[in-house]
């Protein structure tokens, strides 16, 4: 048998025990006897995060509050904006200097293409490429257009994704499921740059 206080909430193992954590002028009438499966029930709720919670005299456990409905939509929202990030940094180079650097070689290119491909004025970046391969320039040129076309429509598909995924969960109603929502477009993100 045990005893719960109904002002402190402790659970105490005898009236004795109550007066000597509460103080001898402490009134055991407001305690509370529960059997030893109901103190048991009560430390398996605790250890869920449960409360403790005392009505007409009844010893029960409240669940801690769930997030609300806007904390769950926000919560698979980001999820989806982590797995399009995801997506983007398999399929980039990693760090914003190396992509940086890889934006100005495909500007170089753009130039390059719109001056016809003048061997006389292959931008530094062009060749370094090339000589970086072994290629020629203009064979680095293509490959350097082609991995910029390659990497547009990646980020088209992974903008594509990520704001389908978004518009599905703030369209879905109050009870859905956003995490499982969320999960088709983080599956679909997952597979790009793979």
């Amino acid at each position: 048998m045990y005893y719960v206080d109904v002002i402190s909430k402790g659970i105490f193992l005898s009236h004795d025990h109550f007066k000597r954590a509460q103080g001898d002028d402490a009134d055991t009438a407001l305690l509370i006897a529960i059997s030893d499966d109901e103190h048991e029930a009560l430390i398996s709720a605790f250890s869920q995060g449960h409360a403790l919670h005392i009505e007409n005299g009844a010893v029960t456990t409240i669940a801690p509050a769930g997030p609300t409905v806007e904390e769950r939509r926000a919560r698979a929202i980001n999820a989806i904006d982590a797995a399009a990030d995801a997506a983007r940094a398999r399929d980039n180079s990693i760090g914003q200097l190396l992509d940086v650097e890889y934006q100005q070689v495909i500007e170089a290119h753009s130039r390059w293409y719109a001056e016809g491909y003048d061997e006389a004025k292959c931008p530094e970046e062009i060749t370094a490429w090339a000589n970086a391969e072994g290629i020629s320039a203009l064979q680095a040129a293509m490959d350097i257009a082609e991995a910029a076309a390659h990497r547009e429509e990646v980020i088209r598909q992974i903008r594509t994704i990520r704001l389908e995924g978004k518009a599905a969960i703030r369209s879905a109603g109050d009870d859905a499921d956003f995490a499982a929502i969320a999960q088709l477009f983080i599956e679909q993100l997952g597979g790009i740059g793979n």
